[in-house]
């Protein structure tokens, strides 16, 4: 079975990491759209799309590492940083480009085109392709 690609590692581990960005978002919108009565549809939405999204990461992330899907990764984080760049774009997130705001775009980005590096999506294919042939093998040692 073939090794695990640095750059694999690197975007997994990432995707854990960029799984932050848009909790942070859904906390901040959650605590600042509060006035003590009950969410309506637009404060569910507020909290289930970056729940959403992080919970895509996490598991994105995870199968990545494990080597069953680039494609969670990939796309789980390249939707955070279209979204980050579009409400940066539309003056929805404020302030700069330092700190966080850098953060909660590099991070997510980059988890996105590592994990689309062919060298990882030729990876995860030997992986799954080892993995369906041991699964069909009829000796209990999968050879």
């Amino acid at each position: 079975m073939p090794r695990i690609p640095v750059a694999a590692v690197a975007a997994g581990a990432l995707a854990l990491v960029a799984s932050a960005v848009p909790a942070l978002f859904g906390v901040a919108a959650v605590v600042l759209s509060s006035s003590g009565q009950p969410l309506g549809a637009a404060g569910w939405l507020l909290l289930l799309l970056p729940v959403g999204l992080s919970c895509w990461l996490l598991v994105g992330g995870v199968l990545l590492l494990a080597g069953r899907s680039w494609l969670a990764a990939a796309l789980a984080a390249g939707l955070v940083t279209a979204l980050v760049v579009w409400g940066r774009v539309q003056g929805s997130i404020g302030g700069d480009w330092h700190g966080f705001g850098l953060f909660s775009v590099a991070v997510p980005a980059a988890t996105a085109v590592l994990a689309s590096l062919p060298v990882v999506r030729r990876w995860v294919a030997a992986r799954r392709t080892g993995r369906s042939s041991a699964d069909r093998s009829p000796h209990p040692d999968g050879w």
